[in-house]
């Protein structure tokens, strides 16, 4: 259980461990650098269960968040700089009591 403020992350790699530690599930590995952002990181868990960003700004942020807020068909976890989405709201509801931050319902 988070007490205060959920954490930050450096990078997508260091977000997916703490998701692994969790208990979810994800074989994923391979980390890529947004093409206009290197400092914006995305990993895919590779099994269809989540994918995750880690924001290099805090515009980036602001960015991911009004793409994912226009697609409003699949949940997603946020905190401060990162996002994890999944179809299974389930999982993420099991995150946020690991690693806090906001879980936005599919609508």
């Amino acid at each position: 259980m988070v007490n205060g403020p959920a954490k930050t992350y450096d990078d997508a790699t260091a977000l997916r461990e703490d998701v692994v530690d969790a208990g979810v599930e994800c074989p994923g590995t391979d980390q890529l650098s947004a093409p206009d952002d290197p400092g914006t990181t995305f990993l895919d868990c590779t099994n269809g269960s989540m994918g995750m960003a880690v924001a290099g700004s805090e515009q980036s942020m602001e960015g991911l968040l009004a793409t994912l807020d226009g697609r409003g068909r699949i949940p997603f976890l946020h905190a401060e700089n990162w996002v994890i989405i999944s179809p299974n709201e389930a999982s993420l509801q099991q995150l946020q009591e690991d690693l806090g931050g906001t879980v936005v319902p599919d609508s």
